[in-house]
Order: C-alpha cells, then sequence, then structure tokens
C-alpha cells in the first residue's frame, strides 16, 4: 500500500481556520487552531502509515 500524503490536512486546516476566524473576527487564533489541527491530523496518517509499512 503507497504512503499518505499528510500535507492536506496541514493545508486545508490553515484556510478552514482563517476562514472561521474571520467569521469570528479572530483570523490569527483561527490560523493557529486550524494549523494544530491540521499538523494533528498529519502526524496521525503519517503514525498510520508507519504502523502499516511495520506489518509487511
Amino acid at each position: 500500500m503507497a504512503a499518505q500524503a499528510g500535507g492536506i490536512c496541514i493545508t486545508l486546516g490553515v484556510i478552514v481556520g482563517v476562514a472561521a476566524g474571520m467569521a469570528t473576527r479572530q483570523p490569527s487564533l483561527g490560523l493557529v487552531i486550524g494549523l494544530a489541527t491540521g499538523v494533528v491530523l498529519a502526524i496521525g496518517i503519517s503514525v498510520r502509515d508507519f504502523i502499516r509499512k511495520g506489518k509487511r
């Protein structure tokens, strides 16, 4: 099975975070929260791929 890319999670997290932050008049906070969420998801994808690779 091919490795999955987690960068899209970071990108979408930032975009959605800024959009949500702009809606609440806190774009910087939205950026930080979106970035953190995206990084956590990307790390989760990387760990899942690492575990799957070890099972071969």
